[in-house]
């Protein structure tokens, strides 16, 4: 049984769940923090990235995200140039070539790399934590990182994905002095996604320097939005796929629209109750309201 919410998403029915399946590229690109203050962990997000489990120095043992394994496509870290050397040894490529040649040992082929990456973030980010409890003054409510979640184009083969998010990367966050996380998830059900981890602090000579508020400027984070659909359109147009996304508000589109898409993430119950079930169900009058 399929119900057709609109003309870019679909939800089919299986065994009582309603499960939403876009059927062309969509925006998605929002942003947040992991702060320490809300109970976070930057260890413990890479781990559900890298769908593995890890442990944090400061904060302790992260889940066990192994079941999500099949889920991870890709995974890479992204640096800037002239890295200092105690990052280089730690997390740059020189570590991963380390990482990797131990992981051949226990692996092959792209699971030995996924391997050799995650021991990498795992590294990164105790660097990370560890900083934030030497310098942040206020160390119970300190930002470790930001992060971000984007829809990637459904049109486009993972080969192709994996080459538009390492340029939107570069582009918007390592060509700016940050270092960058990054992982492709796709759950095979139509919403292949990317999560990013990103840094808070400049890189010093001898360790993490001081934080870069800028790169949370409200003005910088809609820079990285439009910069994202600039991106993700011209990997479209380089496949001769004619639709395209757009980062404006319906508003700023001059549309009398109000969104009429649930997440691509979310599975709901259509006959339950709870966060999914609402979300259905303001899609749905959402739908109508734009037809009338």
């Amino acid at each position: 049984m399929l119900i057709l919410v609109n003309q870019k998403s679909i939800y089919s029915n299986h065994g009582g769940k309603i499960t939403y399946r876009p059927l062309m590229a969509q925006y998605r690109y929002s942003e947040g923090s992991i702060s320490r203050g809300k109970g976070r962990s930057a260890v413990k997000y890479a781990a559900y990235c890298h769908a593995t489990k890890m442990f944090s120095e400061v904060e302790g043992p992260s889940s066990n995200h192994i079941e999500k394994a099949d889920q991870l496509m890709h995974s890479e870290i992204a640096l800037p140039e002239n890295l200092p050397a105690w990052a280089a040894d730690s997390f740059g490529v020189p570590a991963f070539l380390e990482e990797l040649e131990l992981a051949h040992h226990q692996h092959e082929g792209d699971a030995a790399i996924k391997t050799a990456w995650a021991t990498c973030s795992e590294r990164l980010w105790n660097s990370v934590e560890l900083a934030e409890r030497e310098l942040h003054p206020r160390f119970s409510v300190a930002r470790y990182a930001f992060s971000a979640i984007i829809s990637n184009p459904v049109e486009l083969p993972l080969e192709h994905q994996v080459d538009l998010v390492r340029g939107f990367v570069d582009s918007a966050y390592v060509q700016h002095g940050m270092c960058v996380d990054w992982v492709i998830h796709d759950t095979n059900e139509g919403h292949p996604h990317v999560h990013i981890i990103f840094t808070t602090r400049c890189l010093d000579v001898n360790g993490w320097g001081g934080k870069m508020h800028i790169w949370a400027d409200w003005n910088v984070v809609l820079e990285r939005r439009g910069l994202w659909a600039q991106h993700a359109n011209v990997s479209l147009g380089a496949l001769g796929v004619q639709d395209w996304i757009d980062h404006r508000n319906y508003g700023a589109r001059g549309l009398n629209l109000i969104p009429d898409t649930a997440s691509p993430h979310l599975t709901v119950d259509a006959e339950g109750e709870g966060p999914g079930a609402r979300g259905h169900e303001k899609a749905i009058k959402a739908k109508k309201r734009n037809q009338t």
